[in-house]
């Protein structure tokens, strides 16, 4: 781990995850270059120590992308989103896993019902959703 400063890490923290939110809204998609940036900062900031985190989360995400078009024969995650939880277990200690993912749930239920209302389709970007619950933990951590 590379000393940085908590107040550098958090604004540069905020600032990916904001471009990830108007990117995923604007276009419905999550760049890598943000994946990427979340990721390093993430490992500058902590190391290795959330390691397990990213092997719940991994999965986890690659499980739903992968199982979910099976059980409703349409897309449920995109593949942004799996790298986007999976760069977010960098940042989560384990204790944190329930709220992100309850909050990110939630979150996307909202983003989901909204955007069916306004803009009358079904498919609706996740990362904001992931973005504000990766805030949140950072923020009451």
């Amino acid at each position: 781990m590379l000393p940085i400063h908590p107040i550098l890490a958090n604004s540069l923290l905020f600032l990916i995850l904001m471009g990830i939110s108007i990117k995923d809204f604007k276009d419905g998609l999550i760049p890598n270059i943000f994946v990427i940036g979340l990721t390093l900062l993430g490992i500058l900031e902590f190391g290795g120590t959330h390691f397990m985190s990213v092997l719940i989360l991994g999965p986890l995400a690659y499980g739903i992308y992968k199982l979910y078009p099976l059980l409703r024969n349409q897309e449920g995650l995109g593949f942004g989103d799996v790298k986007l939880m999976t760069a977010s277990g960098i940042w989560l200690n384990l204790s944190q896993l329930p709220l992100f993912l309850i909050v990110a749930g939630g979150t996307g239920v909202i983003i989901a019902l909204l955007w069916h209302i306004l803009k009358k389709e079904v498919r609706f970007p996740l990362g904001p959703a992931l973005a504000l619950a990766l805030g949140i933990c950072i923020v009451g951590n």
